[in-house]
């Protein structure tokens, strides 16, 4: 009997003291511990898909047509301050005056090009909270484009149209800069709006330079409209505590 009573209690030992030994050392049993996060998971990457309205400034308007161009984007949102944006968009620019009169010889006084622009930004965020951000934004990219006239014809083959020694390619690189907002709801997704001005380095986008009035090269300004949705979210940190306050991301699968 001596014996039974003696391994009875053995067993009782070996099943507490583990336990004890681990609420001493501040840790738990996975199913009954008291857990907390050390932050609130937050998107680390979005996708970003918009459109926008685009305007030329040059020799044959100032900001006066404006037409659609769209955008997808892959957004960083890892650091507080500086996060990067990589980028394409695709669209048209148009310019028009027929009255418009020019220094020397008979150039065009329409064109309407197709436009594709590939580009890196970097965000500067004025202010970032978990549902709102205010940011300033600079970039380098490239900008494809090539005018044409009413009937459709590329007016690089129209050598009537400008000087004879005047030559130009497809593509211009381009310093965009610009300041945005946007609205983060609490699920990651978002919706924004970006205001910007393209800084292209030709002068050509209208097919003009030597005979136009306008000196400095042609730009282009974008008010862009955007949706975005998070790729990734940072990996929560969950440490032994007590919760005081539950959050929007705490969930039954993150305790998993």
């Amino acid at each position: 009997m001596r014996i039974a009573h003696f391994f009875l209690l053995l067993l009782c030992l070996v099943a507490v003291l583990p336990a004890y030994a681990q609420e001493e050392n501040g840790l738990f049993a996975p199913d009954t511990m008291p857990l907390s996060m050390s932050f609130v998971p937050k998107p680390t990457h979005f996708l970003e898909l918009g459109i926008s309205a685009n305007s030329y400034s040059g020799d044959l308007s100032k900001y006066e047509k404006w037409t659609a161009c769209y955008h997808a984007a892959l957004r960083f949102n890892e650091a507080k301050r500086l996060n990067g944006r990589v980028g394409f968009s695709f669209g048209a620019i148009t310019g028009d005056n027929r009255s418009y009169k020019f220094s020397d010889g008979k150039p065009n006084k329409f064109f309407r090009t197709s436009v594709f622009s590939l580009s890196y930004e970097v965000h500067y965020n004025f202010i970032k909270t978990p549902s709102f951000m205010l940011y300033g934004s600079i970039g380098l990219g490239i900008y494809n484009y090539q005018p044409k006239n009413e009937k459709g014809e590329n007016y690089t083959n129209l050598l009537e149209t400008r000087t004879l020694d005047e030559n130009y390619g497809r593509v211009s690189t381009m310093l965009p800069v610009g300041i945005g907002a946007n609205y983060i709801l609490k699920n990651g997704y978002g919706i924004g709006v970006h205001a910007s001005w393209l800084n292209t380095q030709t002068d050509y986008l209208d097919n003009i330079s030597q005979w136009g009035t306008k000196k400095g090269n042609d730009n282009v300004a974008s008010l862009r409209l955007y949706v975005y949705a998070p790729l990734q979210f940072s990996k929560p940190i969950l440490t032994p505590g007590k919760i005081k306050k539950p959050n929007t991301y705490y969930t039954h699968e993150i305790l998993k």
